[in-house]
């Protein structure tokens, strides 16, 4: 599964790349990870599809730079685009693991939702320990494919 994060602060840059299509193991997924998870307090919010892939990425994209904004991720090119720090990760092996990886390395509240809970997510209606680092985790679904 692909990992994109972008942040209003600095915080997540690492000075290692990550190369296209580069499968990394959780191992390495966690380091990459880890600046999130130090520092100032905050909450982050992960968007987990255990079945996107980079190839889904791709084919709905409109990576090759026709129809930009009737993209499926028009809107998430858009905030890597403008934040002012965005990591990429193409690949990361056994999903199951980073989730708990994350739900771990958060020091304040761990909220899991689903893709319907979210629309209706209201953010001061819930208590989130202001001197800690919080975690959102939203499960999404996954889209069926429609064959032509």
């Amino acid at each position: 599964m692909p990992v994109l994060m972008w942040s209003s602060d600095k915080s997540i840059v690492t000075d290692d790349n990550v190369f296209a299509g580069e499968i990394l193991d959780v191992q390495e997924a966690q380091k990459r990870l880890l600046p999130i998870f130090s520092g100032k307090p905050r909450t982050v919010c992960f968007f987990v599809q255990n079945r996107l892939s980079l190839n889904d990425v791709t084919r709905f994209g409109h990576v090759y730079g026709y129809e930009q904004t009737r993209s499926s991720f028009h809107h998430l090119k858009l905030a890597i685009q403008n934040a002012k720090s965005s990591l990429i990760l193409p690949s990361v092996m056994n999903a199951d693991v980073l989730k708990e990886f994350l739900k771990k390395a958060a020091s304040g509240k761990v909220l899991e939702l689903t893709a319907k809970e979210a629309k209706k997510f209201k953010f001061n209606d819930h208590h989130f320990d202001n001197d800690a680092i919080n975690a959102i985790i939203v499960h999404l679904p996954r889209v069926p494919v429609r064959q032509a």
